[in-house]
C-alpha cells in the first residue's frame, strides 16, 4: 500500500453507463486501475440502481471489501449481501398506486425486494437479468420471480419492496406516468435511463447512502469522489468533494461535475481515477 497522502480517500462509482461498458463488462483497464486504487488505500464503493444480486458478481471481480449501495440507496450491504446495514422499503399503499399507474398506461414494470426481482413478464431489464444469469454460476444468479398481479402482491405478500422500475420506449407516455407517480405521497423518484423512471421510499438516494457510509468509514465528504452518468447519480455528485461525469452522461450530470471523463466504452472510470483522483500520487494509465 502506498504511503503517499491521498486527497480523496473514498470514491463511489455507478455501474450502468459508468463502471460497465456497453456489453455489461468491466474492461481490463478499469479493473487494473481500480485494483491499483484499492492498493493505494482508496475505498471503492459501488453505488447502483441495480438490485444487489446483480452487483455481487462485479463486486467479486473487483475484490471489494467495502459496503455496496444498491437499489439507488434503498439497500446498503456488505459485498457478500449477507450483512445489510440499512434498508428502507416503500410504503405498501404507495407502491400499489404506482403499479396501478403502470397498468393504466400499459407500461412495463418490475419490483425489487432486498434480493428478488418480481415481474409479471420478462422484458427490458428483467429479460436482461435473465440473460445475465445464463453466464453466472448458480450462487451468483439473480432471483427472478413471476407474479400474476403486482398490486395484489405488494398489498398481501408481506414482502418489503425497496424499488419499483417503470420502462417504456414511448417517452411521452412514460412522462405522464412519472408525473402521476410524483403526486403519490411518501416516494422518491429518479431515472437511470432515458426510457425509465425508478421509484423508492421518500428520502432514499445514492447521496444519502453515500453520506452514511462516509460517516461509517470516518471519511469527510470533501475527501470523497463520485463518478456517474444518470439522473440517479445527481444526489451523490451533489454531496461529494469531487464530482466526475462520464463522457456519455446526461447534461445535468455534466453541468454538476468538476471534471468530465471519457465514456464508459473508453475506460472512463480508469481515466477518472488516474487523472483526477490519484493524479497527485501516480498515473497508472
Amino acid at each position: 500500500m502506498s504511503t503517499n497522502i491521498l486527497k480523496y480517500k473514498m470514491v463511489a462509482i455507478d455501474m450502468d453507463g459508468t463502471l460497465l461498458d456497453s456489453n455489461d463488462d468491466i474492461t481490463e483497464t478499469n479493473l487494473r486501475v481500480i485494483r491499483y486504487a484499492l492498493d493505494q488505500g482508496i475505498r471503492v464503493v459501488i453505488a447502483t440502481g441495480r438490485i444487489f444480486a446483480a452487483v455481487k458478481h462485479y463486486a467479486g471481480i473487483l475484490g471489494l471489501q467495502t459496503y455496496v449501495i444498491s437499489s439507488n440507496g434503498a439497500v446498503v450491504s456488505d459485498a457478500t449481501g449477507d450483512n445489510i446495514i440499512y434498508t428502507k422499503p416503500m410504503e405498501v399503499t404507495a407502491a400499489a398506486k404506482c403499479i396501478e399507474t403502470a397498468k393504466k398506461y400499459d407500461i412495463y414494470y418490475h419490483l425489487y425486494s432486498n434480493d428478488v426481482l418480481y415481474t409479471e413478464q420478462l422484458a427490458y431489464s428483467s429479460w436482461g437479468y435473465a440473460k445475465l444469469n445464463d453466464k453466472l454460476p448458480p450462487e451468483e444468479r439473480i432471483a427472478i420471480r413471476h407474479i400474476d398481479d403486482g398490486v395484489d402482491f405488494v398489498l398481501h405478500s408481506g414482502y418489503d419492496i425497496v424499488k419499483l422500475v417503470m420502462i417504456d420506449d414511448e417517452l411521452d407516455k412514460l412522462a405522464k406516468a412519472r408525473s402521476e407517480a410524483m403526486s403519490i405521497p411518501s416516494l422518491a423518484i429518479s431515472a437511470s435511463m432515458p426510457n425509465n423512471f425508478e421509484v423508492m421510499a421518500e428520502g432514499v438516494s445514492k447521496g444519502k447512502a453515500l453520506q452514511m457510509l462516509a460517516q461509517h468509514y470516518n471519511v469527510a465528504m470533501e475527501e470523497t469522489a463520485a463518478i456517474g452518468d444518470s439522473e440517479n447519480d445527481l444526489s451523490m455528485l451533489e454531496c461529494v468533494g469531487l464530482p466526475i461525469a462520464m463522457g456519455n452522461a446526461i447534461d445535468a450530470v455534466k453541468e454538476l461535475a468538476k471534471y468530465i471523463a471519457p465514456s464508459n466504452d473508453q475506460d472512463g472510470v480508469a481515466y477518472a481515477l488516474s487523472h483526477y483522483i490519484m493524479n497527485e500520487v501516480c498515473s497508472p494509465l
